[in-house]
């Protein structure tokens, strides 16, 4: 909704009612909001049409129609033109005639002419907070979004200069009804929230970056324009557009003066009591948001001074209509003009105005009315208004429901709405208001009812209403006593007359209240008055069947008491008793039993008087035949025994007096098949008494069990004990057969076993290899992983030491070639260094002795070639000169960059030392240059050991939590990445990624969507262009809102499984694709894993494997799979771009990978996606195995074949190439660092520094390459420094030498005292066993040790003889030597031997080379690395032979010196 504060009146649209007067209903109220919503945006569409003029000079069209002429972008793409003609010309304008749009209507193209717009308000600094969107203005889905972003741009381009101000026509313009519905509906349609046109300047302030220096000038100028009291000058000042002030109106200056003049003064007054130390220039002067405050102030006086002085006018203009008379049109033209400020003035109430205006007034004796009093009468007007027409309306619907028939809830609608102003109004009433509104109308003759007609009749039907309630509710009591009241109030209730019930009987109340109850209980609900009629008129017609009972069983009673035996059998058969069985012969028998039956119950003590008797139907009946008297309900004092028989006990005694007969006449007819029976039954008796007996026995068969066992124990025990005394006797042969026995047996399962074993002797065979080879294995690795492998585990492969003399000599020999390589390179370095005098003299000689001619021949000829890399070289030219100066500098920096290249920890702290936002370009610029970009294995190997030192430092020092390095952004991580990002890192890219890239791309029907907000929108469009109408649902939801419809889950579902299909080629081709990963990406990914495991020693595996997956996939892999256009993974020509659709399915892709690499499942924020997380948790082992993968590599020395001597046998120096910008850069950030850098300052950093000196100034490198200027003025200055900027960035080449020579290797006897000893206590360990070699030196030798030994000894001789006779060779002086003292070695006896070993270790830890703490273990570790062939020489195959090379070329530089 439109902002109602922003200081603009309001149109005279809508009605609001005094709080204490008669109130507007919720609807109409909102239907008035509605009204002033539209006709706001409607005076927001005509500003922009009126500026849109101004600033194009062409006609627009009407407000109304400004939405649909800004859908092809046309007129926005003029207007880009008009403000940043540079960025938008006409002749990119599309369609700019509209000939397309009339013809053919919108196009895609069109779409162009709205982004120019767009890529111009960008140009201009704009802020994107006020921009739409493409579709906000294409489809027309918020167009009010685009017309705020016109009044911000106005607003923003006028403080620019740039166009005029948008005027503010709120409250100005006019519109038609029509007009205001129709655009209304428009706005109701698209459900668009309305943006606060009243907040842009505010908004625009907060987002736009301000330049304080011209905002205090602004500021200055104002307070000095306040000071001079000029009010035009003021007002100019306000307008500065440095100033930042809104809504400065020229024509209200006076009142700036006036009021900003006020508040400086108070302002002035208050900082008085200050001295000078504290004041500031604010605390004199208005600071801009004072400014701002004073502005908006004045303006709002004097919008308040015209609003009185229009008010006024009003009131004057109402009260002579009053006097003179007038029409309503003349009325409606007063109250109606937008400057009355009355509101809720409505057209049609016109009459009613005037009528309360000539009320009043005649009330107030002729005297004129205020505003608020003309306000309030409006007010009441309107109510009356309102109270008639409602009135008239309720009339009308009602007779037309009457006429043509209605339901309830129609009528209910109408008599019960809040503006029907009818009263008693019922729902429950309904039904009768229908009947006595129609028989009203039917008495009238069909005529309409008035108003007053209906209320009475509602009141009428509301009469019957009630009457008819109060026999329902007597009804309601008597079921309600029905259920739970007693037989008293339950016969009150019956005889109520308001009911009318028949025949009812006080004697029967409590009968009554049963037999209802369960009628109740039948139906399950309440009875109506017809029902409980017919239960009283059944139950009196079961009570009188009763009486008639009662009375044929005092018949019976009577005639006993008479004696009257006739009498008696009338009763007995009398059909009303009913009793069975009565036989006429048996009447006596009767006669007399029911006498001594009626007597044995006297003598018990029954009482005379009152009998309970049950009624056929099973209710209980109570009667005392000599009151006489009867009763259904229980009777008091009653105990329930009287000496009255009842119908239960009189049919007993009939039953059984009538059995009895005939049960002797039964007898007596069949006397003979009785006597059968009676055989029959004693033979059942003896077979039961038969079974008793057997069936005891059995239950007892425990004990009978334990009888027999306890006996046939006794029996058995006696037989054991004469077969034990027999065995007994005969012991010896007892023994003598168990033995052959258990013989027998033994060899008959040896005999299988061993047939079995030749049946497979070669799986035997195969076990016990596989067997020996594990064992051998778990030995081999515990050699070769243990930092200290024991010496029993050290003398199972001694054997794999056994081999010639010549093994030994070669190790004595490299020893002694390696002193001699340091001799000879120390020599080298000397003849360099006397080369490099020679060539100074020399080129000194030359340049003394050059003619005039000869310096304008080469001047001619350097002109033909041109400057080259090296420029700067040429005689008295900077750097290169040969000057003695220049030439030491040279020399000095040479040495520099050769020590940053070959010691990593300088540049590695460097690194970290300098500003995280110079590490980048640093990175890019200097360390790429001094590794001349890695472009040989020499420079690439130093890189991938600077990135290693640098790791280190920055996990160890920067790096505090694990979580760090995956949510930061690591120096190192960020350099590996840009430097694996090269040529040679983006053709592992690229063939890795481009297949499954261009197999998504190349797929036109592929659509992975699973954001629910635009798959919803994608619906609701689709749907429209289907239909053709416009969808009733709103277009802005949330994802929530958007998964509650069904068809956007299908969607989603469909996106996800294929998806899914899709991530399993991605997965497995990037899991399979380790080898296609650049060594440097994947070394640097080792050394993370290594640092991180080494910092973090309890993170679990998969946590530190997630930390590499970020740099392996999300840091190098991800960029290059959601952008495979800007990494040039994919080749596009110049017309085409990937698609939004092509890179939303690589992006969905992207996002799942991402999250299986992290093991992360899908939040409720992304609700949609989360089906995918039993597939991220499925893909997520894949990951870890190949990050594991990935970042297990060799070493960079193995990789890059490089070693201690790789830099001695290159036969060119390194040579890189480096502008003089970048030499004086880096030293100056060397010297500024060089304590951080080198703590030491005996540090050959340190060394280098002080002899380069302070870093020198460009001028002084460059020379005279740069001529300085001749002229002192300021234009001479800066073309100097233009020059020397320029000839700063060209490069110079730099050959790379060591300034400090190598170390001489002076432990050489010690190293070869190593060696030998190492092979004595290779002797010694192969023969003697121990627990370490301290224990196995100190331990006597057994004679069998002797003598092993002294074979191990022979063996030796004898292979090295005949290998000597096989080569036929001789050994020179040294191998003789050699032998001779190995000779002597192995003539010792094995003591002896160990002795000598003793004195050689105890010279070795003199130097430090053993340690008897750790009980020798530094020489038994030797002999371990030896003894594992990968381990002797890892890089180097044959020491001997490389070492051998390095002499070589040694001797050829000590002939041809490498210039």
């Amino acid at each position: 909704m439109a902002d109602m504060t922003d200081g603009r009146t309001p149109p005279t649209i809508g009605k609001v009612h005094d709080a204490h007067k008669v109130r507007m209903s919720g609807s109409e109220m909102d239907a008035k909001r509605k009204e002033h919503v539209a006709y706001e945006y409607l005076c927001h569409l005509e500003e922009a049409r009126t500026w849109f003029q101004a600033c194009l000079n062409e006609e627009q069209p009407s407000a109304s129609e400004m939405e649909a002429s800004l859908m092809n972008g046309v007129t926005l793409a003029k207007l880009a033109h008009f403000f940043e003609p540079n960025t938008v010309s006409l002749k990119r304008i599309y369609d700019i005639d509209l000939s397309v749009y009339h013809s053919q209507g919108l196009k895609f193209r069109h779409t162009d002419n709205i982004n120019f717009w767009t890529a111009a308000m960008t140009k201009v600094g704009l802020p994107q907070i006020f921009y739409p969107t493409t579709t906000d203005i294409y489809n027309r889905k918020n167009m009010p979004r685009a017309i705020y972003c016109l009044h911000a741009l106005s607003m923003y381009l006028h403080r620019l200069g740039k166009a005029p101000p948008m005027q503010n026509l709120v409250g100005e313009a006019e519109f038609t009804e029509e007009e205001i519905t129709a655009m209304q509906a428009e706005l109701d349609k698209y459900g668009i929230q309305m943006p606060s046109f009243g907040k842009i300047g505010g908004i625009l302030a907060n987002e736009l970056s301000v330049d304080e220096a011209a905002v205090h000038a602004a500021v200055l100028a104002i307070n000095a324009a306040i000071d001079q009291g000029d009010p035009a000058d003021l007002a100019m000042k306000l307008n500065l557009p440095a100033a930042g002030l809104f809504q400065v109106e020229e024509i209200n200056a006076n009142d700036y003066l006036a009021l900003l003049t006020e508040r400086k003064q108070a302002k002035i007054v208050q900082s008085e009591g200050k001295s000078e130390e504290e004041l500031d220039a604010y605390d004199k002067l208005l600071s801009q948001a004072e400014l701002q405050s004073g502005v908006g102030s004045a303006n709002q006086v004097v919008k308040d001074r015209i609003r009185r002085q229009q008010m006024a006018a009003t009131s004057d203009q109402v009260n002579a209509l009053i006097a003179g008379g007038c029409t309503d049109a003349e009325m409606e033209a007063v109250l109606l003009h937008p400057d009355s400020h009355l509101h809720d003035v409505m057209a049609e109430n016109m009459a009613y105005y005037k009528q309360a205006f000539t009320q009043l007034r005649e009330e107030k004796g002729g005297e004129p009315l205020t505003f608020d009093e003309i306000q309030q009468a409006i007010r009441d007007a309107n109510a009356k208004a309102d109270h008639d027409r409602s009135v008239a309306a309720t009339s009308d619907q009602v007779n037309a429901l009457i006429a043509g028939g209605c339901t309830d809830a129609e009528m209910e609608a109408v008599l019960l709405h809040p503006d029907s102003h009818l009263h008693d109004v019922m729902a429950e009433n309904m039904a009768y208001y229908k009947q006595a509104f129609t028989q009203l109308r039917e008495e009238k003759g069909g005529e309409p009812l008035t108003f007053d007609e209906i209320q009475q009749a509602i009141r009428d039907a509301n009469a019957k209403a009630d009457h008819d309630r109060s026999v329902g509710g007597a009804l309601e009591r008597l079921n309600k006593l029905i259920v739970g009241g007693d037989s008293a109030s339950l016969l009150e209730a019956l005889l109520n007359p308001m009911l009318e019930l028949k025949d009812v009987r006080p004697q029967n109340a409590y009968i009554y209240q049963i037999l209802l109850a369960q009628v109740v209980d039948a139906k399950g609900d309440d009875l109506e008055i017809d029902e409980i009629q017919s239960v009283i008129d059944s139950t009196n017609e079961y009570a009188d069947s009763t009486d008639e009972y009662i009375n044929g069983l005092d018949a019976v009673h009577i005639a006993i008491e008479d004696d009257d035996p006739k009498g008696l059998l009338e009763a007995l058969q009398a059909e009303v008793v009913s009793f069975r069985s009565v036989i006429p012969e048996c009447l006596e028998t009767y006669q007399e039993r029911l006498r001594e039956a009626i007597e044995a119950k006297a003598a018990a003590g029954d009482e005379e008087g009152w009998t309970e008797e049950n009624t056929l139907q099973g209710h209980k009946y109570y009667h005392n035949r000599r009151i006489p008297d009867r009763s259904w309900a229980p009777v008091e004092g009653f105990s329930g025994k009287s000496t009255d028989l009842d119908r239960v006990e009189i049919q007993d005694l009939l039953t059984r007096v009538s059995g009895e007969y005939n049960r002797q006449k039964l007898l007596e007819a069949n006397e003979h098949v009785i006597i059968v029976l009676q055989a029959h039954w004693r033979g059942v008796l003896f077979r039961r008494g038969f079974n008793k007996r057997m069936g005891y026995l059995q239950d007892q068969a425990p004990h009978v069990v334990k009888i027999q066992s306890k006996f046939k124990g006794r029996r058995q025990q006696k037989k054991y004990a004469e077969r034990l005394a027999y065995l007994k006797a005969n012991e010896a042969a007892v023994v003598t057969m168990q033995a052959y026995a258990r013989g027998a047996h033994d060899r008959r399962i040896m005999k299988i076993r061993k047939q079995f074993f030749n049946n497979n002797v070669a799986a035997v065979v195969r076990i016990q290899s596989h067997v020996r080879r594990w064992l051998a294995m778990r030995d081999y690795r515990k050699l070769i992983q243990a930092k200290k492998p024991p010496v029993n585990t050290l003398r199972k492969f001694l054997h794999l030491l056994e081999h010639s003399d010549q093994d030994f000599q070669e190790e004595m020999e490299v020893q002694r070639l390696k002193a001699k390589v340091v001799t000879e390179i120390r020599g080298n370095k000397e003849l360099e260094e006397n080369l490099n005098i020679m060539d100074i003299k020399i080129g000194l000689l030359v340049k003394n002795r050059l003619t005039l001619d000869d310096v304008v021949s080469q001047s001619k000829k350097l002109k033909k070639k041109g400057a080259g890399v090296d420029a700067l070289s040429a005689q008295n030219r900077g750097l290169k000169s040969l000057s003695k100066e220049n030439r030491a500098r040279l020399e000095g920096y040479q040495h520099l960059f050769y020590l940053l290249q070959t010691n990593p920890d300088y540049l590695a702290r460097l690194i970290f030392e300098m500003p995280q936002t110079r590490t980048t370009k640093f990175m890019e610029s200097v360390i790429l240059t001094i590794f001349n970009y890695a472009s040989n294995q020499r420079e690439e190997f130093l890189l991938m050991k600077l990135f290693e030192a640098a790791m280190k430092f920055e996990m160890m020092m920067k790096v505090d939590r694990l979580v760090d390095v995956i949510t930061g952004n690591p120096t190192v991580v960020k350099m590996a990445v840009h430097f694996n990002r090269g040529a040679q890192g983006q053709s592992s890219l690229r063939e890795l990624l481009l297949p499954l890239v261009r197999r998504v791309i190349d797929d036109k029907n592929l659509n992975i969507n699973t954001n629910p907000v635009d798959v919803y929108k994608m619906w609701i469009n689709r749907r429209e262009a289907e239909t053709g109408e416009s969808c009733n649902l709103p277009y802005e939801v949330s994802n929530d809102q958007a998964l509650d419809h069904k068809e956007v889950r299908d969607a989603i579902a469909t996106s996800i499984k294929v998806l899914k299909n899709i991530l399993e080629n991605f997965v497995k081709s990037i899991t399979e694709s380790v080898d296609k990963i650049p060594y440097g990406m994947r070394y640097v990914a080792m050394k993370l894993r290594q640092s991180l495991q080494q910092k973090f020693p309890e993170a679990t595996r998969e946590e530190i494997l997630k930390a590499v997956g970020n740099l392996i996939y999300y840091r190098f892999m991800n960029p290059a799979l959601v952008a495979p256009d800007a990494f040039d993974i994919v080749e596009l020509s110049v017309d085409k771009i990937m698609t939004p659709e092509q890179r939303r399915n690589l992006g969905s892709i992207a996002k799942v990978l991402q999250h299986a690499a992290a093991n992360k499942a899908f939040t409720a924020e992304n609700a949609a996606l989360a089906p995918l997380n039993s597939y991220i948790t499925e893909a997520h082992p894949k990951f870890l195995n190949f990050f594991h993968k990935a970042s297990t590599v060799d070493e960079a020395d193995v990789h890059y074949n490089q070693d201690q001597y790789a830099e001695v046998i290159t036969l060119t120096r390194p040579v890189i190439y480096i502008s003089v910008k970048e030499i004086v850069s880096t030293h100056e950030l060397l010297v500024t660092h060089a304590n951080e850098l080198a703590p030491d300052p005996n540090d050959q950093l340190h060394i280098i520094l002080k002899e380069l000196g302070p870093p020198p100034e460009l001028k002084d490198i460059l020379g005279d390459s740069v001529a300085p200027p001749v002229s002192t003025t300021q234009e001479a200055q800066d073309q100097f420094q233009e020059k020397l900027t320029e000839a700063s960035q060209q490069e110079v080449s730099l050959t790379l030498t060591s300034r400090f020579d190598v170390t001489e290797d002076d432990d050489t006897d010690m190293k070869t005292l190593f060696v030998r000893t190492k092979r004595m206590v290779v002797d010694v360990l192969s023969v003697q066993p121990g627990e370490n070699l301290k224990d196995v030196l100190a331990t006597a030798a057994s004679e069998e040790q002797e003598f092993d030994y002294q074979s191990l000894v022979k063996k030796r001789d004898d292979r090295e003889e005949r290998r000597e006779t096989e080569l036929e060779t001789k050994p020179g002086e040294k191998d003789k030597l050699m032998r001779q003292a190995t000779v002597r070695d192995q003539s010792l006896p094995l003591d002896g031997l160990k002795r000598k070993v003793m004195r050689n270790l105890q010279l070795l830890e003199s130097e430090g080379m053993v340690g008897t703490e750790n009980k020798f273990q530094e020489i038994v570790d030797a002999i371990a690395r030896v003894s594992c062939p990968h381990t002797r020489y890892p890089s180097c195959p044959n020491a001997v032979t490389v070492l051998s090379k390095v002499i070589n070329l040694q001797s050829r530089n000590d002939v041809q010196p490498n210039r």
